[in-house]
Parts: C-alpha cells; structure tokens; sequence
C-alpha cells in the first residue's frame, strides 16, 4: 500500500509525522473552519443572492 504523505511545514513528510500542538491557534479559536461566501443584495427583489 502507497504511504500518505502531507505537505508540513515547507516538506513532504510521512502522514505520522505532520504533527500540530494542541494550542495551535487554528485549533485553539477554530480560525480554520470559516470561509467567506459572497453575498448581493437586490433592492428591487428585496433578496440576498449568495454566490
């Protein structure tokens, strides 16, 4: 079976090996789960119009 490989810190390197401290900030406030989702709003129809 093919070895899993990451991209950690500028190298390839073994999946077992890409290792992140819990107080990374990312998972300390949750700053990685948020994307942006853009959003228009129509006065005429009086909607929002998510893209």
């Amino acid at each position: 079976m093919p070895q899993s490989l990451a991209f950690f810190r500028g190298n390839i390197v073994p999946i077992e090996d890409a290792r992140v401290s819990v107080m990374t900030h990312a998972l300390h406030y949750g700053t990685a789960v948020f994307e942006g989702i853009r959003g228009n709003w129509n006065e005429e129809d009086g909607k929002l119009y998510v893209f």
